[in-house]
């Protein structure tokens, strides 16, 4: 992913990561006399996983943002791999927010 990063800014409330997108590519196979058999195309998009911590006091625990429905027993572990590190291979993991960032050029 080192390769794609542009830029990063630090700021008060985090880093923006500026990030470089292949271009949108397609690919035409003709067969006879000119007539397109298959067409492929190669697009890209990045799939993002944000966590918001606010540290509100000096040496507690910080709040983490998305939090379960408040009826989830489920709390925020900092030593629980699936808390703490973001998984792109799953969707729908509690304490992570996901987006997807589609780029068309």
């Amino acid at each position: 992913m080192k390769e794609h990063v542009l830029l990063d800014e630090e700021f008060d409330g985090g880093t923006y990561v500026y990030l470089k997108t292949p271009h949108t590519r397609s690919k035409e196979s003709e067969r006879w006399f000119g007539v397109v058999d298959l067409k492929e195309t190669w697009t890209y998009h990045w799939d993002v996983r944000i966590q918001v911590q606010i540290h509100a006091e000096e040496g507690k625990a910080p709040m983490v943002f998305p939090t379960p429905d408040p009826e989830d027993p489920l709390t925020y572990n900092k030593d629980d791999p699936k808390h703490v590190q973001p998984d792109f291979s799953k969707k729908g993991r509690p304490f992570w927010y996901e987006e997807q960032v589609r780029y068309y050029g």
